[in-house]
């Protein structure tokens, strides 16, 4: 993943990101999971793809819901809908 992260394509790199941090959900690794989608979500945002940026903040939500505090839900929505609406 780190030859993405370095060149041109992170908008890939995200993506990959995001379906490494959806199956670490899945699996129940909660920690390392949101570290992975919030890492997706900041390389997205740098790539300028903040479609996937608010993508990812959603399924965030959708993976790790349970597990966030009201507060933690809150900010996340804003962003996802910041981004989506940017993107």
């Amino acid at each position: 993943m780190r030859i993405f992260e370095a060149g041109d394509a992170a908008y890939l790199f995200a993506e990959a990101l995001t379906t490494h941090r959806t199956a670490l959900a899945r699996l129940r690794h909660s920690i390392e999971a949101r570290s992975a989608f919030e890492r997706a979500i900041s390389v997205a945002e740098q790539a300028g793809d903040t479609h996937g940026a608010g993508v990812a903040a959603l399924t965030l939500i959708e993976e790790l819901g349970g597990d966030l505090s009201y507060d933690e839900l809150s900010i996340l929505i804003d962003r996802a809908k910041s981004f989506l609406a940017r993107g």
